[in-house]
């Protein structure tokens, strides 16, 4: 019940983690989100400069299209016509006036009455700034004196004179003014007094003159049409690199419609776009999350990795966000390229280094994708991390010296460079935009190696990870432990070395970690430099300690090697799986030469003991846990086993190799450590190959034959001497014999 409240409980800490890390996530891709588009209205002052830096984009420009129709209108002129109808349309207000005053002539009215309504009748209107001239009184009297001949005499005068006067042809408004004196000089003409051709002129003023040169609005609208119908719509292209806004300025129709066609210009809510990116980060989330529990081919990360790989996202997010804030203000696209200036390599090595290549390139194209996002969603972004990011992971295994570390700089500075080169020769980038790639490709290359190799040890520390980088610093023979073995015990060193060769080639061959194994078995017999010689192998010949030494007790020095060994280790600071495998290479084995010692002994003595127990000489383990720590036990005991003895053939030793491993297999050994029968038949060939090899047969050289002859003539020599001395002492014997036989035989007789 208590083991099943505690995976509850890291199951809600588990998921509190995942929704801890979407939230900080989903808040820094936030806050860039929507920094690269902009919400700008006509007659608004740019607040910055806008690039864009897409995909060379054409559109029908909406704005200059009806600029040009416009201006197509305005050029058109106004069309006039030559009007007939308003040289008729002059009679009809002469008729319309005189029908008037006739009316009040011949009405029943008293005279002043009817004075009064002429008056009103021939006084024209003034303008604003001017006082109405009334009519004299003298002409009214006149006109009131009137017949119907002398009225209609006056009508027609006037008609004549108005009449003449548009006869001079088509005029326009400027010429107006010569009419009506043209006008004025007829009514003179043809007056037949002059009160007669003053009432006329008073007539005249209430005459509306018009120009027969009139304004064709039908004529110019269907010009004007036709203008604008010619007007080809205007398609504008925008650049990758181009400018669109410049800082400071009054932001027009124009600017406002290259925004909006090329998606920097917000539309729609805000709140619909922050949910689709909340959406898509718990996608990638929960893709990483699938693939590291259960795709990854590694169901073990455990938590303290999963961990770990949430912590490089948030940072390096962060990293990621101080870069895009950065703003040099520059002419030129400075601001934007500083994408390429994300050290998304730093991310991918350091999983790689300290997890594993597999979630490596996983994390690396979600890391990718969040990316492109802070840059704007822009494909260069993505495709730039991710290619990146891949050969960062591939220099991980090859850092095993400070010399490489420049070298992993530039290639992940090519990398970038190439990605950078292409992207811009696709879309005609200006030259500027390519310099500017160049650039930010070095200083991500240099940055990302800094970045990695500065903050590994620390990720090292703080997680308990060993990574092949801090395992290839361990493998150099200069570590000080090393160095004391190979003076404390030398013949323990060099068994560590061939032990080293012989389990790294077998791990290769099974797909174990080679680096680990070798390294570990350079260590694993640390614990010896206590009491060197009483190992066999750093024994002098007649010189053996364990001689003069009750069987239990040589068992305890021999078995507490390993102990000893580990703790060693944990005072030189060395990593978790090495001091397991030092722990872990002799597992619970028996003893078995002190065992049979002490058997003996005890038969010897004849005297009724407790019988010995086997638990008394074993190794106190534990047994292997790893496949590493595994074929560490295999080739510690095969190699020790071989090197013992005198002059195998290839036969011989491939079956010595086979009986040590069935025998640590029969003896439960290898029960915990995932190793399958086919990797203990390849562990046995790959062993029985290269021990063979160690010992194989050597023709002596001519030196060595001479001797060689010399021996044997001499071993020859003596051994005829012995058989000619034999051969004398049979005879002399044969002869007493005979010697002693005759007095007997003569005494019988």
């Amino acid at each position: 019940m208590a083991d099943t409240n505690r995976k509850q409980g890291f199951t809600r800490l588990g998921w509190l983690w995942f929704i801890l890390l979407i939230v900080l996530t989903f808040a820094i891709l936030a806050s860039t989100f929507l920094a690269n588009r902009v919400s700008l209205q006509e007659g608004d002052i740019a607040p910055s400069n806008v690039y864009y830096f897409g995909a060379a984009t054409t559109f029908t420009s909406q704005v200059y299209t009806e600029q040009a129709r416009q201006q197509a209108a305005g050029e058109v002129e106004q069309i006039y016509k030559y009007d007939e109808q308003v040289a008729a349309d002059m009679q009809v207000q002469v008729d319309t006036l005189f029908d008037a005053l006739h009316n009040v002539r011949v009405s029943e009215e008293a005279d002043e009455a009817r004075l009064l309504k002429l008056n009103e009748l021939l006084t024209p209107p003034a303008a604003e700034d001017e006082t109405p001239q009334p009519p004299n009184q003298a002409l009214l009297e006149y006109f009131l004196g009137l017949d119907d001949a002398g009225e209609n005499l006056l009508r027609n005068s006037l008609k004549n004179a108005v009449n003449a006067a548009y006869g001079l042809g088509e005029f326009d408004e400027e010429a107006l003014p010569e009419v009506i004196e043209q006008c004025s000089d007829n009514i003179a003409a043809i007056a037949q007094s002059g009160r007669a051709a003053n009432f006329m002129r008073q007539a005249m003023l209430l005459l509306q003159f018009k120009p027969t040169h009139v304004f064709d609005q039908v004529a110019t609208m269907n010009a004007i049409s036709q203008a604008i119908n010619n007007v080809q719509p205007i398609s504008v292209t925008v650049y990758p690199g181009q400018q669109l806004i410049t800082r400071g300025a009054v932001v027009t129709a124009a600017d406002v419609e290259a925004l909006e066609q090329v998606g920097l210009q917000q539309r729609g809510s805000s709140l619909l776009a922050y949910t689709g990116l909340l959406l898509l980060v718990i996608i990638c989330y929960g893709l990483l999350q699938m693939y590291c529990t259960k795709m990854s081919g590694d169901n073990n990360l455990g938590a303290a990795n999963i961990n770990l790989i949430a912590l490089l996202f948030i940072v390096m997010l962060l990293i990621a966000r101080v870069i895009t804030l950065i703003k040099f203000d520059s002419p030129f696209a400075t601001d934007w390229m500083l994408g390429l200036a994300i050290p998304v390599p730093a991310f991918a090595m350091l999983v790689a280094a300290l997890v594993n290549r597999r979630t490596a390139i996983f994390s690396t194209l979600i890391f990718s994708i969040f990316v492109g996002i802070m840059c704007g969603a822009h494909m260069l972004y993505v495709f730039a991390a991710l290619v990146g990011g891949l050969v960062g992971i591939l220099q991980v295994s090859r850092m095993n010296s400070r010399s490489y570390y420049a070298l992993a700089a530039l290639n992940i500075a090519v990398a970038y460079m190439l990605v950078g080169v292409s992207w811009c020769l696709m879309w005609n980038y200006d030259i500027t935009s390519l310099y500017i790639a160049l650039l930010m490709s070095v200083i991500n290359g240099v940055v990302s190696v800094i970045l990695m190799v500065g903050t590994l040890p620390l990720l090292e520390s703080a997680f308990s990870i060993t990574t092949d980088i801090r395992l290839m610093e361990l493998s150099n023979i200069n570590h000080p432990l090393l160095k004391r073995l190979m003076v404390e015990a030398p013949g323990t060193y060099n068994h560590s070395i061939l032990v080293g060769n012989l389990a790294e080639a077998a791990a290769d061959r099974i797909g174990a970690d080679g680096l680990l194994v070798r390294v570990a078995s350079y260590f694993h017999d640390i614990g010896k430099m206590k009491r060197p010689n009483f190992f066999v192998e750093n024994q002098r010949p007649g010189e053996n300690p364990h001689d003069k030494l009750q069987p239990s007790l040589s068992t305890f020095i021999i078995t507490s090697h390993t102990k000893e060994g580990a703790d060693m280790a944990r005072s030189c600071h060395l990593p978790k799986e090495i001091i397991d495998i030092i722990e872990q290479h002799h597992g619970t084995s028996l003893v078995r030469s002190f065992y049979n010692k002490a058997q003996e002994a005890a038969k010897a003595q004849d005297i009724e003991t407790a019988p010995l127990r086997e638990e008394d000489f074993r190794y106190p383990g534990p047994i292997p846990q790893t496949r590493e720590a595994a074929l560490v036990m295999l080739a510690d005991s095969c190699q020790a086993a071989v090197q013992s003895m005198a002059a195998p053939t290839p036969g011989q030793i491939e079956g010595m190799v086979r009986d040590i491993i069935r025998g640590k297999l029969n003896d439960g050994q290898l029960n915990q450590c995932a190793l399958t029968f086919r990797d203990l038949d390849v562990i046995a060939s790959t062993f029985a190959t290269i021990l063979a090899g160690a010992k194989h047969y050597r023709l002596p050289y001519p030196e060595q034959l001479a001797k060689e002859l010399e021996t044997r003539l001499k071993k020859a020599k003596k051994e005829a001497e012995k058989e000619a001395e034999k051969e004398t002492e049979k005879d002399a014997g044969k002869a007493a014999k005979d010697d002693g036989a005759a007095p007997e035989e003569g005494k019988n007789a």
